[in-house]
């Protein structure tokens, strides 16, 4: 499980110092950079864990984050399987594989960078992690 222990902050931008992770520190340095953003997503993703089974549950996510069922976007990634978008960015895409509750990060404009992917339950963890960090 990834811990957010080792890492920069230069200017209130975190650096996981790792290359791997670029698209995550954009994620967090970008689209992730207040408590209030970060909470609301966490509320939403513990939610949908609670209510995985509950197919209802899960559209009426999807539908609200403006995502949608998926099963072209990370082919290009070489990842296959069930999954829909719950975020979109100008440059990252958030997936969630309903099969496997993996969460995949892509950046369209930077291809060549890394997918990130990690269970759900590990991206909620770095969320709250991130979260406990914008607080101090």
């Amino acid at each position: 499980m990834m811990n957010l222990k080792n890492f920069t902050i230069i200017s209130h931008q975190i650096s996981f110092n790792n290359p791997y992770y670029a698209n995550l520190e954009n994620l967090l340095n970008n689209d992730f950079k207040t408590t209030s953003v970060v909470t609301q997503f966490l509320t939403e993703l513990i939610s949908l864990i609670e209510n995985w089974e509950d197919i209802a549950v899960r559209e009426a996510f999807i539908e609200k984050e403006g995502g949608y069922w998926d099963w072209k976007d990370l082919l290009d990634f070489k990842v296959t399987g069930n999954w829909f978008t719950f975020f979109k960015f100008e440059d990252l895409g958030g997936y969630i594989n309903v099969d496997t509750k993996t969460f995949y990060l892509e950046n369209s404009l930077l291809p060549n960078e890394a997918v990130i992917d990690m269970p759900l339950e590990e991206f909620i963890e770095v969320l709250q992690q991130w979260k406990h960090i914008l607080s101090e």
